[in-house]
């Protein structure tokens, strides 16, 4: 049993309008201390009293506050476009929710969705650090030519992505939705080539909404390149279209 205890706070917070309704986060960084215990702990004043053997650690957190007039929202929060944090429910009633976030160190994107039949939809975001961040290391020169082990398909585009994403950080991440993607719109009979498009277009953004300002030129740029050549090759089946973004891939991945 984990027993979570608030102990400092900042804030943060976000206002969005739907078409009609009203959407508020608020993201509070805090401290917690888990409880971890495999009897019941009861809390009483500032005394945390456990039945049995029990380990208490701090870690950072947050209190993730929801206001609303839509009747239905729903809130993530991520760290990279694969990993999720922990969202503990603390409070809710109507229109309000209260969650606690812990996770492993870093930035995370607190994303808020609401909706209503009557009021339209609203959404709402945040960015919060948990903990202290290393620091990204210094973007290494440009490795040698990619491997003769890369598809050579569209003209060698593997090796061309290679060469675009020189200096583009989080290269696995971007390539770990293209590959995702890839194999979706390959074996999915129900996705059609635009809905995939769209998909894959809202984690990529996502992603690249998580690094600093100073790295998404970086990141438009590889983009800008991949999509012009796209452009050059429309329209594409889905197959063919599975087998260019897997090939992005390979140029992402290459070289890391």
């Amino acid at each position: 049993m984990r027993f979570l205890l608030i102990v400092f706070w900042c804030l943060f917070s976000s206002l969005a309008l739907g078409q009609y309704g009203q959407l508020t986060l608020t993201v509070t960084p805090k401290t917690v201390l888990a409880v971890e215990s495999a009897e019941p702990v009861h809390l009483h004043g500032n005394l945390i009293l456990a039945e049995g053997d029990a380990r208490v650690t701090k870690r950072p957190a947050a209190l993730i506050a929801l206001t609303t007039d839509c009747k239905f929202w729903d809130v993530t929060a991520r760290r990279t476009w694969s990993e999720s944090g922990d969202l503990v429910e603390i409070a809710r009633t109507d229109g309000t929710q209260e969650l606690i976030l812990t996770g492993e160190p870093g930035e995370y994107l607190v994303e808020a969705i609401a909706f209503d039949a009557e009021r339209g939809i609203a959404r709402a975001s945040a960015v919060v650090r948990l903990g202290e961040v290393t620091p990204d290391p210094e973007p290494v020169p440009p490795g040698p030519p990619a491997p003769d082990s890369l598809p050579v398909d569209f003209d060698r585009l593997a090796s061309r992505v290679n060469g675009w994403a020189a200096g583009v950080p989080r290269r696995k991440e971007y390539a770990a939705i293209y590959r995702a993607y890839a194999d979706r719109i390959a074996n999915d009979p129900t996705l059609t080539v635009a809905g995939a498009g769209n998909l894959m277009s809202v984690d990529l953004q996502a992603l690249t909404r998580m690094l600093p300002e100073s790295d998404r030129p970086k990141v438009r740029s590889l983009f800008e390149s991949i999509n012009q050549d796209l452009q050059g090759r429309w329209p594409l089946s889905k197959g063919v279209l599975a087998v260019y973004w897997s090939c992005v891939a390979s140029g992402l991945e290459a070289g890391q």
